[in-house]
């Protein structure tokens, strides 16, 4: 599977850049353009690379309905859940728990409830017609809770820990959600701390819809890396957004740029029901079952290539009046 691009492609200079949303046939990036972060501004795009500026200003309104100070917020994460019907969820940099803001238009934004959690989080709608939604959140592991209301939260359960021995042994934080038919996609970025600054890796996995704590795959490797020449620079992850059924994954940096990751591999995995019928090798436990033997000179360096047959064989008797057997 190709997972990393080696030139990803800079789609417009900003200063701050917060997150991308889904709005219908376009993706939204929000973004500021001044250093005092006091308005939030859009750009849109019908191909997820070329954005063009919008005349439209972002309001998030606290429930006071005055300004909300985005200061206080990070880690901003959209969905859409209808045709008109956006949620906003955001980590708190003040309070313990988390935000939510609700739009119809994917512009003005409303202030909903706070998240029972303060973790990077993300809420989609529970689907085939199934009442209430569902929210996913982690910062060292992926979790899940339902809600109907926004504002009693039930069945909280641990989906997605650090495997030992694998790319994602490090933490892992939620980066998006993306239902789809033969499932519900996350996508989680896995955090190696360097001493240059923070090494991304993202991995994937498969919930079942109507049982999300079920896992029903999970990546063996990570399907991207972040280029080496990441490292030295502050990488912020905005998230992913699919649109023409190709999904790109987005990443700001401290240059300022903006990057639109893209690759073939990755529109695959909004198809990903056949992964679930790919065949499964599991390791025999009392492997190697053959290995160098000392005393012996001819093997006692290394074994390689070993191979066995088994095949079905039949004995008959030989021609011609000869003694023995074939």
């Amino acid at each position: 599977m190709a997972s990393l691009l080696d030139m990803p492609e800079v789609i417009r200079k900003v200063i701050l850049d917060y997150g991308v949303c889904k709005h219908n046939k376009e993706i939204y990036l929000f973004h500021t353009i001044s250093n005092n972060q006091q308005f939030i501004k859009v750009a849109k795009s019908k191909n997820g690379f070329l954005f063009d500026s919008t005349k439209n200003t972002p309001q998030i309104i606290d429930k006071n309905k005055k300004n909300f100070s985005i200061q206080n917020i990070n880690n901003l994460k959209f969905s859409q859940i209808n045709k008109n019907k956006y949620i906003l969820t955001a980590k708190s940099t003040v309070y313990q728990k988390g935000y939510i803001f609700s739009s119809r238009n994917g512009i003005m934004w409303t202030e909903n409830n706070l998240l029972p959690i303060n973790e990077t989080s993300q809420i989609i709608a529970k689907p085939y017609k199934q009442k209430g939604y569902n929210l996913f959140f982690g910062d060292k592991e992926i979790s899940i809770m339902q809600t109907n209301d926004f504002k009693n939260w039930e069945n909280r359960k641990i989906i997605l820990t650090p495997r030992d021995n694998h790319f994602d042994r490090y933490p892992l934080q939620l980066f998006s959600v993306i239902p789809t038919q033969s499932g519900t996609v996350i996508f989680y970025l896995v955090i190696i701390k360097k001493r240059e600054g923070n090494h991304f890796l993202i991995g994937a996995a498969l919930v079942e819809n109507g049982n999300p704590s079920n896992v029903l795959w999970r990546s063996s490797h990570a399907i991207w890396e972040q280029p080496n020449e990441w490292d030295t620079k502050t990488i912020v992850p905005l998230g992913a957004a699919e649109i023409d059924e190709k999904l790109l994954f987005y990443f700001a940096t401290n240059e300022p740029n903006v990057y639109a990751i893209s690759d073939d591999s990755f529109s695959e995995l909004l198809h990903i029901k056949k992964l679930l019928h790919t065949p499964k090798l599991n390791k025999i436990a009392k492997n190697p079952i053959i290995t160098p033997v000392v005393q012996h000179w001819w093997e006692n360096t290394a074994t390689f290539n070993t191979a066995a047959i088994n095949e079905t064989s039949q004995i008959i008797a030989k021609p011609y009046k000869q003694k023995g057997y074939n």
